[in-house]
């Protein structure tokens, strides 16, 4: 436990201070809850759900893309080599290629939909096992130190 704090003096001089009894056991009880409050932010099975939604959601998003794309490219394999048989062959092409050039950008904004969403809750998931492991922190820290009293 910390029951001593550094003060400075008008002169640049170092002195030490103890804390009162009360001071330091409120101090402790002050810590303790916030280390309660940050334990109780771990993740609950509502958010696990909403996860679970929102992965679900990104993998359809992204299958759905590579469907749109994979039909888009068929499209544009059918339709090339009948734009041969057109008398204006260059502009038949040329529609052909900006339909492909149409669904692959949709197709990607889709697919770049649900990545985002997966990064999204990849970060809330790192975020909520960094928040329990500060959580576990001083328990990890006290079972060190009683096995170094052991030793």
């Amino acid at each position: 436990m910390i029951d001593r704090f550094a003060n400075f003096s008008p002169d640049g001089r170092r002195s030490t201070k103890t804390l009162s009894g009360a001071a330091g056991w409120t101090f402790c009880i002050g810590l303790l809850a916030g280390l309660m409050s940050v334990a109780q932010a771990a993740p609950t099975a509502e958010q696990n759900a909403d996860w679970e939604q929102r992965l679900t959601r990104a993998a359809e998003l992204r299958s759905e893309a590579a469907e749109r794309q994979a039909a888009a490219d068929k499209l544009y394999q059918e339709q090339e080599p009948a734009c041969y048989k057109k008398f204006l062959v260059n502009r038949c092409r040329d529609n052909a290629f900006r339909e492909l050039t149409e669904s692959s950008r949709e197709a990607k904004r889709l697919e770049n939909e649900g990545k985002a969403i997966e990064r999204q809750v990849k970060k809330e998931q790192f975020s909520a096992r960094d928040v329990e492991a500060a959580a576990r922190a001083p328990e990890r820290e006290a079972k060190l130190k009683v096995l170094e009293v052991d030793r």
